[in-house]
């Protein structure tokens, strides 16, 4: 058969999730405000982003770029109004004089009640453009933390609008809970000063015997809060452990690797000054600081100062302490409070800040000193420090006890000067979470110097086996027990597997000298695992789940072949699913037997499905999925996620940008996508004979761009469908969310951003539930998995400051550029009402 065949084809790697090939990221939007947020007034996360205008033609004669212009704003307009994080987000719409323009900067600054945006441009360098219109929308994020109630004008060159705010009416539907800020003890992955650490999104907490070093991504240096004349014999331990551990596996020494670190919820400096300790606590998802003072102790002995930061201020109308950091916004500890307690009974006591010279303490009023005494400053680790960082969920998993396990990738930093660490490359990450949603219970972070992502889990009914694959360029990346320990070069798959507490148990690469990716993974009842991804062509192969042994590969004939999704039925027979450019793909019994056309010499890329007895060895099933170019359009078809129910009924998902792919019985049975856009795809092959017959098949979309990222089955023959759409027609029902997110974000034009939805279709391939899933940027579905309860899980990743989360979250704010997040919704109710979902959260990362 000519699986085996090895060809040299050229390497297609699909598009980004977003689904819009060229996307360039937007610049982040400065804000100069006179609010502050907790702890950060730092204003750089908006969803704002560049419109990419058309191709401009070379001009060898042309000179550098002219200088900025002020854009000509046309009209100012509401998006949205979010109370949890409070901001406000406008629409600035207008037009660039050519197709050669684009954005250069957006500013915002703030006085009173007026909120002024500036926004100019610049004209691409070396371009040639006929003036010509060419319209842009642009989304601002207007910072409202501690705004008072009232009506706010946006003013943008000759154009305004007035907005009215109101916290409490604001889009605050859910105000959940936030997951306690971890502290970590320093088990030699950071610095030999460093005691604990607290690691997110947002930047990263050092806490040595002498002070705090926060580390902001985007500040030029760190932040050091040093302790002036601290007791020698102070002490530093983390107190309330949490359920959760840390195994961190960076680099290939194992000297440097670390297991079952424990995490806590507090951290404690006993005796920091005499009678006096100071306790941190990361409830509610913030750092807080808090004083506590025996009887008789001298409040005057609290001093410290910041190092790396500019000159601290302090806010007379508020009390709040202002500290500037350079690049990065600001830091902000809140005023502080203060009160003595006796019988049960609080008396608060008069307290502000003191600054003298370049240190900070307290100066209180008349309290009694024989009773002990409390100065809470509510010190905040604000969830929008700023900076670049992205948390990504690629795909999910659950065990039989109904524990998720979460794999992706995401932003490191460490400690300054530490050793092992990854400069900002992405890591792998494998998060498990307790079946209420309520814990994390260990996480898992794989990385070495380059950048890596876990694309596929999987995991055993007991959940002492959690396999991922994916992709690393590190030649360190981390391997155990490996059947290739170097990298073959460019990109490598992976594969690896962890224990019952997240600890490395294997590790390999998987790869070539070219670009090599694993992007499936399944386990057979043997404990076996499969793979598919692409190496040098498509791929899949089996690995000894005892042994860890390679027991073969196979390859993927075909140009720009993938495999891009694995299933595995009762019997251990192999259902793969990916895509293909070839007008000679071997097929046995199919359900459609040539090529979709691109023309009239050349096959389109399709979808294909196969099936393939456990030892990979030959054909059983295989078969072309999908259409052509012929009413416009690329025609391409990829596979995205399959599946395989007791009975050997395959499901299979992906998207087509052809207009005449196969449909019968089908929920919507023609394209709506224009022809530069894509439809998803859902389609059923029930068994016939020694074949399969399409039982149904359908698009799945509106007029813009959508696409099937995964699938699972369900109760009564359902079916869970997953993936993203920025088509706000997107056939919704009995819906949870029923309209797409109102943020405007770009592609090449402007476009609605993009939502996650998840789609139920029955047995019959009618669609009883269907719902948007999504805030005012880009959110993108990535894996779905359905327990023994029918309670579905969505994972993915969000750009939405205003993602919605529920009560009994994790983690209530967007910490970074992006974030991941995860959906549960409890499918027993019909049609499940809004507080089904019960809970969507973004998901906390303990980072390193």
């Amino acid at each position: 058969m000519t699986f085996l065949e090895v060809l040299s084809a050229s390497l297609h790697r699909p598009a980004a999730a977003s689904g819009h090939a060229g996307r360039r990221p937007g610049r982040a939007v400065r804000r100069i405000v006179a609010a502050t947020v907790m702890i950060a007034a730092v204003a750089l996360t908006g969803c704002a982003q560049p419109a990419v205008t058309p191709a401009a033609v070379p001009d060898a004669n042309a000179g550098a770029a002219s200088n900025t212009v002020e854009a000509a704003i046309d009209r100012v307009e509401l998006v949205s109004v979010s109370a949890a994080p409070p901001f406000i987000t406008v629409a600035l719409y207008g037009n660039f004089p050519d197709a050669c323009s684009q954005i250069d900067d957006v500013q915002v600054r703030q006085a009173d009640a007026t909120f002024a945006v500036q926004m100019t441009i610049s004209r691409l360098p070396n371009a040639r453009c006929a003036p010509q219109p060419t319209p842009f929308v642009q989304t601002v994020d207007l910072d409202m933390a501690g705004q008072p109630a009232g009506e706010y004008t946006v003013v943008a060159g000759d154009v305004s609008t007035n907005i009215s705010w109101d916290a409490s009416e604001a889009d605050a539907s859910s105000q959940p809970l936030r997951l306690p800020l971890a502290f970590i003890p320093n088990r030699g992955q950071s610095a030999s000063p460093v005691v604990l650490e607290a690691h997110g999104q947002a930047g990263s907490l050092f806490f040595t015997a002498a002070g705090v070093t926060v580390v902001v991504p985007g500040a030029a240096v760190p932040l050091a809060v040093e302790f002036q004349n601290a007791s020698q014999s102070a002490t530093v331990q983390g107190t309330s452990q949490l359920p959760g551990v840390v195994n961190i596996y960076h680099g290939r020494d194992q000297s440097g690797w670390r297991d079952a670190i424990p995490t806590y919820e507090s951290l404690a400096y006993r005796g920091i000054y005499d009678g006096i300790d100071l306790v941190y606590d990361g409830s509610e998802g913030l750092l807080k600081g808090t004083w506590m003072l025996a009887p008789g102790a001298d409040p005057s002995l609290i001093r410290w100062r910041y190092s790396g930061g500019g000159a601290p201020l302090l806010d007379i109308a508020s009390g709040d302490l202002h500290i500037p950091l350079d690049g990065a916004g600001r830091l902000v500890e809140k005023a502080p409070v203060a009160w003595q307690e006796e019988g049960g009974r609080r008396t608060p006591v008069t307290v502000h800040y003191d600054l003298s010279g370049d240190t900070i303490g307290f100066a209180l009023g008349e309290y009694d000193r024989t009773l002990p005494l409390v100065i809470d400053p509510t010190l905040v680790y604000s969830s929008y420090l700023g900076g670049g960082s992205a948390d990504l969920a690629n795909d999910v998993a659950l065990d039989a006890a109904g524990n998720l396990y979460l794999a992706g990738h995401t932003y490191s930093s460490s400690f300054p000067g530490a050793t092992g660490g990854n400069a900002g490359r992405d890591d792998v990450f494998v998060t498990k979470i307790n079946p209420a949603g309520t814990a994390v219970l260990y996480t898992t972070i794989l990385g070495g110097l380059d950048g890596e992502q876990a694309k596929g889990i999987a995991v055993n009914p007991a959940g002492d086996q959690v396999w991922i694959t994916g992709e690393t360029s590190s030649a360190n990346f981390p391997t155990r027990n490996a059947f290739q320990s170097q990298l073959g070069g460019g990109y490598d798959a992976f594969v690896a597997q962890l224990g019952g507490n997240g600890a490395l148990a294997f590790s390999s690469y998987l790869g070539s000298y070219l670009m090599d990716d694993g992007r499936a993974i399944a386990l057979d009842s043997r404990g076996d695992v499969h793979l598919a991804g692409s190496l040098i062509g498509g791929f899949f192969g089996k690995v000894d789940g005892s042994t860890y042994q390679l027991l073969y590969t196979r390859m993927i004939q075909g140009q720009e072949a993938a495999g891009n999704a694995i299933a595995l039925d009762a019997q251990n027979n192999i259902y793969i699913t990916g895509e293909v450019r070839s007008d000679s793909w071997p097929t046995v019994s199919p359900v459609q037997a040539t090529c979709g056309r691109f023309d009239n010499w050349t096959c389109s890329t399709d979808a294909f499905v196969v099936k393939l007895p456990p030892a990979g060895d030959d054909l059983l099933f295989s078969t072309y999925l999908g259409g052509s170019a012929a009413n416009g359009g690329s025609g391409t078809d990829i596979g995205r996620a399959i599946a395989v129910d007791s009975s050997g009924t395959i499901f299979v998902g992906g998207e087509t940008f052809a207009g005449d792919f196969p449909v019968v019985n089908a929920f919507q049975n023609q394209k709506r996508g224009q022809n530069n856009f894509s439809d998803g795809f859902v389609a059923r092959l029930d068994r016939q004979g020694a074949g399969y017959r399409l039982a149904y098949s359908s698009y799945l979309g509106g007029q813009w761009t959508d696409a099937v990222s995964d699938l699972a089955l369900a109760a009564g023959g359902s079916l869970m469908v997953t993936g993203w759409t920025d088509s706000a027609d997107y056939p919704v029902q009995a819906a949870i969310q029923p309209q797409i997110g109102p943020g405007v974000c770009f592609g090449g034009t402007s476009r609605n951003c993009l939502d996650a939805f998840l789609t139920q279709f029955a047995a019959n391939g009618t669609v009883p539930f269907s719902t948007f899933l999504g805030g005012t940027n880009d959110d993108v579905a990535g894996g779905v998995g359905v327990d023994g309860t029918g309670r579905v899980y969505v994972a993915g990743r969000t750009e939405s400051g205003n993602f919605p989360v529920t009560p009994g979250a994790l983690q209530t704010q967007r910490n970074g550029s992006q974030d991941a997040f995860v959906v549960k919704i409890d499918m027993n109710q019909t049609p499940p009402p809004p507080a089904g979902l019960t809970p969507r959260v973004y998901l906390p990362m303990v980072l390193h």
